[in-house]
């Protein structure tokens, strides 16, 4: 299931005219669990777009959050929960802030694979502060377009994210 969580009042409501030559991308974010298909959509939306004629790119704004994960284990760390979200929060706000500036030049439609929104979810889920920098970041960027979240049962999403996830290696003797 998909909701429809923000779209900008039309101009003539806002009592601001908007340009008739649009200098910048048109912004949508995709929202929601991992696992919900937010790649896939947004993959398949930038070809349908595109194909139909209207400039579209996906910009994927991930944490590193698998990753770092990976090299945790394999290096046999316990990493405090405070500074990995400190690192997969700097991570996503550096690829927000690359979308951002793709998004201000680009002709088109970008479509985010998750924004700011999804960090300060991922806090909130872990209890953690949302700190001053997200909140300061979203002050601070031009708001997303549209913003859609995609909602989808945790069970659904698991199994998606098992049938993605790499077989483990098996070492040779």
């Amino acid at each position: 299931m998909v909701f429809l969580v923000h779209h900008p009042a039309p101009p003539e409501a806002s009592g601001r005219r908007r340009p008739s030559r649009r200098r910048h991308a048109t912004v949508i974010v995709l929202a929601g669990i991992d696992g919900a298909g937010k790649s896939t959509a947004g993959r398949l939306l930038a070809r349908r777009l595109t194909s139909a004629g209207h400039p579209a790119v996906l910009a994927r704004n991930p944490c590193g959050r698998s990753t770092l994960a990976a090299w945790s284990q394999r290096l046999g760390l316990t990493v405090p929960a405070k500074l990995l979200d400190a690192v997969e929060t700097g991570i996503r706000c550096a690829n927000v802030l690359v979308s951002q500036l793709r998004a201000a030049t680009f002709p088109g439609i970008v479509i985010m694979d998750r924004h700011l929104y999804c960090q300060l979810a991922l806090k909130r889920v872990k209890g953690l502060d949302q700190g001053r920098v997200l909140p300061w970041l979203l002050r601070l960027l031009p708001h997303p377009d549209v913003v859609f979240y995609l909602e989808i049962p945790a069970e659904t999403a698991l199994a998606r994210i098992m049938e993605r996830a790499p077989t483990p290696r098996t070492s040779r003797s």
